[in-house]
């Protein structure tokens, strides 16, 4: 995909308290399927964990990788600020990045 548009580099968000971040939208999340059930809420924490658990974020960068070289891409990461949903989060990073580069060339 990057390739497909051109893209220069690919943005990786590296995940430094992911788990403090994970939990706070994992409860956020239970609250508002269940809202006044704690053990709804439980219920649906664990099975969303076990859903999002599923895969290796450190072997899915290693393809990415992988694949970038391939394709003489550049990775660069940053730190992902926090944002309500996917695309905010995904935006911001693409948006780190490039100001991290910018800083960097004289």
């Amino acid at each position: 995909m990057a390739q497909q548009y051109g893209a220069g580099s690919i943005a990786i968000p590296t995940l430094d308290n992911i788990r403090e971040t994970l939990q706070a939208e994992i409860q956020t999340k239970a609250e508002q399927k269940a809202p006044g059930s704690i053990e709804g809420q439980k219920r649906y924490a664990k099975q969303y964990k076990i859903s999002i658990h599923q895969w290796s974020y450190s072997r899915l960068l290693d393809q990415v990788a992988s694949k970038a070289a391939q394709q003489g891409l550049v990775i660069e990461t940053v730190k992902q600020p926090w944002r309500q949903n996917p695309q905010e989060r995904a935006k911001a990073v693409a948006i780190a990045a490039y100001e991290a580069r910018q800083t960097v060339v004289p």
